[in-house]
């Protein structure tokens, strides 16, 4: 059986079921095909390995054990082959490691972090895992803001070069301190695999369903004292911030697009205003920095 799914303004034609996604009628024309089956990759040099990747004709394979094979071609198709019977967990990684693979293949800017709207232009937060995107993402839906992307944010650029940032999936996966934090309502959260405390939680009455035009990149950083501390970044220094965030910036130099990972950043550094912004790294500032950035502080 096959699902239609409306993803980064892409439509998506599987046979994995994703009751999160937005959901589309049957259609005869698609942009991207995920299928379950085998997927063969050499013998591993060491069993030990937590994922491995190699690459293939027009992409890559990535194996993470005991969860799945995958193989990325042709920016259009992904083959799944599970290895767990938790669909949760593997939706988890066919959603994010092997569609992260995808955007890049179609020449996207991908990045690690979210995307909000307001007044209809987009602001990308990014930085590494733990340092509270989505739970920014989250503070900003409460405060009325629209929610464009969590964890993967895929940026297109136009025929003029202006970057837009696409709609992506219609949660946000936060930890439970986050979720008790924001004072969200546990009933709608679902686990994203057992034994794990992160939980998706829908966030469809806030989801931007339209592709928005990038207007301001932020890169997160925790740091010591109590004030919030906005750095504005030129040239390099705004092309280094975009390029440390890159979604799994390894990827590319498998599939030999090494030379896409400097064009895509040079093109963002050029077009999008960039920022550090640097949070106090104890207590719960989350708001605060919202509350900065409508009071037009942060930008």
């Amino acid at each position: 059986m096959s699902y239609f799914y409306r993803v980064f303004d892409l439509v998506l034609r599987s046979e994995l079921e994703c009751p999160t996604l937005v959901a589309l009628p049957p259609q005869a024309q698609y942009d991207i095909e995920m299928t379950l089956g085998p997927v063969k990759m050499a013998p591993l040099d060491n069993p030990e390995k937590i994922k491995y990747m190699e690459a293939c004709p027009q992409g890559m394979r990535v194996f993470f054990p005991e969860i799945m094979r995958s193989a990325v071609t042709e920016g259009s198709k992904i083959v799944i082959e599970p290895l767990t019977e938790s669909w949760d967990q593997l939706r988890l990684f066919a959603l994010g490691a092997s569609m992260g693979a995808l955007l890049h293949q179609r020449g996207y800017a991908v990045i690690h972090g979210n995307a909000i709207v307001h007044n209809d232009l987009s602001y990308v937060f990014a930085g590494p895992s733990g340092i509270g995107k989505s739970t920014l993402a989250t503070a900003f839906h409460q405060a009325g803001f629209g929610l464009l992307a969590d964890d993967v944010v895929a940026v297109r650029f136009d025929d003029q070069g202006a970057p837009w940032a696409l709609p992506s999936y219609p949660h946000v996966k936060l930890w439970e301190d986050a979720i008790e934090a924001l004072s969200l309502d546990s009933a709608e959260k679902s686990p994203l695999y057992d034994r794990v405390t992160k939980f998706s939680v829908p966030m469809t009455d806030a989801f931007y369903p339209k592709p928005c035009r990038l207007a301001g990149y932020y890169s997160l950083h925790k740091t010591p004292g109590k004030s919030l501390y906005l750095e504005p970044l030129k040239g390099f220094k705004a092309f280094t911030a975009i390029q440390e965030n890159i979604f799994r910036d390894y990827y590319l130099a498998v599939m030999g697009l090494g030379p896409q990972h400097f064009t895509v950043g040079m093109a963002l550094a050029k077009r999008v205003p960039a920022f550090n912004l640097y949070r106090p790294e104890e207590g719960f500032f989350t708001n605060r920095m919202v509350e900065a950035f409508q009071k037009g502080e942060l930008v």
